[in-house]
């Protein structure tokens, strides 16, 4: 098992291989990947969305003046019935992506968890290229910030860089968000902008919440002012958006993590579920504050709330 930036470094003692099983939360470097097999006609598939006779038609249809070989792209693979089958191709070539529900900066946890995974799952992992795709370490994400900002002629002064960094979200795609803002809004704005740039732990409170662990669940929403005055807001129009009984599906629609959160909503009691909303309430300022990213806290607990109702 190699890590994204091992694997993009020394591509040329992997290109040969057909079949190519990247674990782990960053998914940031997909692109970068996928530009390396310039010869390819690709397509994206997800889990959730598509199944293995879908897969397998791309990958075997072909038209006679097309000399490209296929390369399909399987986000969440592990969320679609029979994906083993795709082990089995030794024609073209299959990236199968997966986070495995991890969204935690532990890199040797999640190598153990994605060592339990191959164990489970796959019976000769000599046979693919199995890629760990962790977050960077601090060095890397120090020296992938400057190439970012050095690409969009931000010229940030010392002090500026290490706010930054500093204030900037594990996720590379996340952390790019960010760096726009500032990019779009001018570096005059910078203070205001990066104020506003709040680490919020959604997904790391997604995965207590899908392991059914709600005491570690509260633990981080008690320990993090900042996540209840953020997310406060968010939970308070969801009582009020549930007492009216309007479909949020109208108004809501990250679909890939819905079977997420169902699974999440059949691990809880009405009691635990009205105890995150309180502890999520106790703030004034947070009828006051929004952020996009709450938009799955919302879903998330219109579905655990349904089902304890």
């Amino acid at each position: 098992m190699v890590t994204h930036i091992d694997f993009l470094k020394n591509f040329n003692n992997y290109k040969d291989k057909n079949i190519f099983i990247l674990l782990g939360p960053e998914d940031y470097p997909l692109n970068s990947i996928l530009e390396k097999f310039e010869n390819y006609e690709k397509k994206t598939f997800f889990g959730d969305e598509t199944n293995i006779e879908e897969i397998l038609s791309f990958l075997k249809s072909g038209e006679i003046f097309n000399s490209k070989k296929k390369l399909a792209l399987v986000r969440n693979f592990d969320e679609m019935k029979n994906w083993k089958k795709l082990l089995k191709e030794n024609e073209n070539k299959i990236i199968l992506y997966s986070s495995l529900d991890f969204y935690e900066d532990n890199p040797k946890k999640l190598e153990s968890e994605a060592n339990e995974f191959i164990r489970k799952n796959i019976s000769n992992p000599e046979n693919y290229v199995i890629v760990l795709m962790r977050y960077l370490n601090p060095d890397e994400k120090r020296k992938w910030l400057k190439q970012k900002l050095n690409k969009l002629n931000l010229n940030l002064s010392a002090e500026q860089f290490e706010i930054l960094f500093q204030s900037l979200p594990p996720s590379l795609n996340s952390a790019t968000n960010e760096i726009e803002k500032i990019y779009l809004s001018g570096l005059e704005n910078f203070e205001l902008i990066i104020t506003k740039n709040e680490n919020v732990e959604i997904f790391e409170f997604l995965n207590y919440l899908q392991k059914g662990d709600i005491l570690s669940s509260i633990k981080l929403i008690e320990n993090s002012k900042k996540y209840i005055e953020i997310n406060a807001y968010i939970l308070r129009t969801l009582l009020n958006l549930l007492y009216a009984k309007l479909n949020l599906d109208e108004f809501i629609k990250p679909s890939f993590m819905t079977n997420k959160f169902k699974k999440i909503s059949q691990s809880f009691e009405k009691s635990d579920i009205l105890n995150l909303i309180h502890l999520s309430l106790k703030t004034d300022r947070a009828y006051k504050t929004f952020h996009r990213d709450s938009l799955a806290i919302l879903k998330l607990l219109y579905y655990i709330f349904q089902k304890a109702h």
